[in-house]
């Protein structure tokens, strides 16, 4: 049986029983570089999860830039830097419900705090068979405390709520999904989740972006003035913050451009 997931097809996730428990092995293909729009990066998020799906993939990692704007909401044109990392992870995590609305599947969102919560609620209004809620609700969470839903989406860096999804991500069954959004914490994952599309461009690169959309391989690329991507390093594993460095060095920085004026 298979499901039809705007705009591409994706296995069922709940048909399709037989998970992947291990670490994923990357799929050697054509890289692919980032997008240049708003509408093409949630195109873009899409086709990385759905890729993921279809690999039997159930522990999922989505991260994008702080404060990307997805056009799924409507955005000032000044917000503070707190404002804009707010609305930019909540149109993620709406972008993840969309995926699934529709399939008669439930689905338990998480945000850091209460006020997360509400305003989500306020904006998204009463939607079928999702469930919004706070990450101290879900202390010592195991299998049995899944409230039968079959994918469950953590929005957000809060430490502590990084540290409770991959519990979750750990305690329950390969056949729920487990997907952490704009986390920006690699090294407090578990290990079972999959970076299944990266798109860093913190300033510590220095007008570089470090990309990665499945089942491509990650690539490193800096920015030209022109609005254009030039890889300068690609590799099958995650790169080093040293490797990152090391190939931005050669680039001609005073041709770069900040990534986000693309997206404003």
């Amino acid at each position: 049986m298979r499901m039809a997931f705007c705009p591409s097809v994706v296995l069922h996730p709940i048909v399709q029983r037989s998970w992947s428990s291990r670490r994923e092995r990357t799929v050697i293909s054509l890289s692919a570089k980032p997008p240049r729009r708003a509408r093409a990066l949630a195109q873009d998020v899409q086709q990385a999860l759905q890729s993921a799906l279809q690999s039997r993939q159930s522990r999922l990692s989505v991260e994008l830039p702080t404060g990307a704007q997805l056009g799924l909401e409507p955005r000032k044109q000044q917000e503070s830097k707190n404002v804009a990392k707010t609305v930019g992870d909540r149109e993620v995590a709406r972008l993840m419900i969309a995926l699934f609305e529709g399939k008669g599947l439930k689905m338990h969102v998480f945000f850091s705090g209460k006020a997360q919560v509400k305003e989500a609620d306020r904006v998204w209004g009463q939607m079928n068979d999702v469930t919004l809620g706070e990450w101290r609700g879900i202390r010592g969470f195991g299998a049995g405390m899944a409230g039968g839903a079959d994918v469950l989406v953590f929005v957000g860096d809060d430490t502590r709520l990084v540290r409770a999804a991959s519990e979750v991500g750990q305690s329950l069954g390969m056949d729920k999904l487990v997907i952490m959004v704009n986390a920006r914490a690699p090294e407090q994952m578990d290990e079972r989740f999959i970076e299944v599309y990266h798109f860093d461009t913190t300033a510590k690169w220095k007008g570089g972006v470090v990309f990665r959309k499945h089942p491509h391989e990650w690539v490193v690329c800096r920015v030209t003035r022109f609005g254009s991507y030039s890889t300068v390093l690609q590799t099958e594993e995650r790169p080093s913050g040293e490797d990152i460095i090391a190939a931005l060095e050669g680039a001609d920085t005073n041709a770069m451009i900040d990534v986000m004026s693309l997206f404003r």
